[in-house]
């Protein structure tokens, strides 16, 4: 049974991930310990010790690919620093399936690097809204 760290989104918003049991428990400490906490809606503990079983596949899979350098800045949320050649390796990508999301060091580089701005892809405004809330976005 595991309890990982599975992504550092603010001083105060992490998220943990693992097993349901585990999970339990943690939601139980606290909740006994007046710490707000929110069940996310999610198929898989992702970024967490628990996907590691899936690793060797995809490992497989990402060495039958071209990986290749960014053109542009790559800031990554494993690191929390820019990235160029670790982004070709299997060794970076599957580190990102277990590795917490480093999301505030990463948005920190985004605020230090004083880019003109920055695009979100994706269905929602999830990370302009954290950034948002550690004061890198107006």
């Amino acid at each position: 049974q595991t309890l990982s760290l599975s992504a550092v989104n603010a001083p105060d918003a992490c998220v943990i991930g693992g097993d349901a049991s585990v999970l339990a428990l943690a939601h139980e400490w606290l909740g006994r310990h007046d710490m707000a906490f929110v069940e996310l809606d999610v198929s898989h503990a992702f970024h967490a010790s628990t996907m590691q079983g899936m690793v060797p596949a995809f490992r497989a899979e990402l060495e039958k690919a071209s990986l290749n350098k960014p053109e542009i800045v790559f800031i990554s949320t494993v690191t929390g620093c820019p990235e160029t050649d670790a982004l070709t390796t299997a060794d970076y990508w599957c580190s990102q399936v277990v590795q917490p999301v480093r999301f505030l060091p990463a948005a920190q580089q985004l605020g230090l690097a004083a880019f003109d701005a920055v695009v979100e892809i994706g269905p929602s405004p999830v990370l302009v809204n954290l950034a948002r809330r550690i004061g890198l976005a107006e």
